[in-house]
């Protein structure tokens, strides 16, 4: 036991002067590349074009860049990439293109850190002045009702509104349509909160109240000619002759209905009851009897020859 003691004290005391020295390089080396060793880390800060009054900003603008930050090694590992502020850019109150560079001294940085590269370090800006104008909005409607039923006028509330954008785009702009409204299947009026489609994401517009747009759906009408229907002297005597002894009629409706319509339910009459005198004369017929929903649009012919060769008697 005594044997190993002595080896281990003799390895740790001997040549004791060097192993100080070694140890002391050591411990200076490991200071040395913690504190000085340089790092570098990639960040990204925002950029913000300051748009003078009455102008407004064209074409695709990047609103970030790339940016390479160096330092030693402690300071990047306390530094949080995210954290830049936003790099402010005034260009002038012109429309040509400007070209407007980003230096390192725009890039707000904690001490001990710089920029070594800006990706990219110069943006292309081209400004228009800013104009507003009234617009038609005009509702956009996909699709057809079911068969028997037909489209009407649709209505939007309101009709137009205040667009601004650049000049360019406002000046060649007409209407600005709505979303599409689908009235495939529909069988009644319908009306729907929109919104609007505008090709153009400069062009913008401010709406306290909701766009809404109505669409009517009618029950689609259709003509329909009866022909031969027998007209009928009301109060007649019984050798009272009509000339012709029936007609046609033109009748419009629901096509559900007027396609199923009976000639024989509608009634044409001549009342005779005022007549006191035997002659020929012409008399007009009334039609009757026919479904709510359908209305008499003509008929023929318009007078009927009526002769009465005998008065009738109480």
């Amino acid at each position: 036991m005594n044997t190993y003691a002595n080896i281990m004290r003799d390895l740790l005391s001997a040549n004791m002067p060097l192993k100080i020295v070694a140890f002391t390089l050591t411990l200076s080396l490991f200071i040395w590349v913690r504190d000085d060793r340089q790092a570098s880390v990639v960040a990204v800060a925002p950029v913000r074009v300051m748009i003078p009054q009455g102008m407004v900003l064209t074409g695709d603008v990047v609103d970030r860049v790339r940016i390479t930050v160096q330092g030693r090694w402690s300071d990047i590992e306390g530094f949080d990439p995210t954290s830049i502020r936003p790099i402010q850019l005034l260009p002038r109150e012109t429309t040509d293109l400007q070209l407007l560079p980003i230096s390192d001294d725009m890039i707000d940085l904690p001490a001990g850190l710089r920029s070594s590269t800006i990706q990219p370090d110069v943006l292309r800006v081209t400004l228009q002045p800013e104009k507003r104008k009234l617009i038609t909005i005009q509702p956009r409607i996909v699709g057809e009702p079911p068969p028997g039923f037909e489209l009407g006028e649709a209505q939007v509330k309101p009709q137009s509104i205040e667009f601004r954008g650049p000049a360019s785009s406002i000046d060649t702009l007409q209407t600005v349509g709505t979303e599409p409204i689908d009235v495939t299947s529909v069988t009644q009026t319908i009306e729907r909160e929109v919104t609007l489609i505008t090709e153009d994401a400069l062009v913008t517009y401010d709406l306290n109240t909701p766009i809404r747009v109505r669409v009517p759906i009618k029950t689609l009408e259709v003509p329909r000619v009866i022909q031969g229907i027998p007209v009928v002297a009301l109060n007649a005597a019984p050798d009272t002759e009509l000339r012709p002894t029936t007609i046609s009629a033109t009748v419009h409706g629901p096509k559900s209905v007027v396609d199923n319509l009976n000639p024989d339910q509608l009634q044409v009459t001549i009342d005779l009851g005022d007549e006191t005198k035997r002659g020929t004369f012409t008399r007009q017929p009334k039609i009757g009897n026919l479904p709510a929903n359908v209305r008499l649009a003509d008929y023929h012919p318009k007078d009927i020859l009526v002769t009465i060769k005998t008065v009738p008697t109480e």
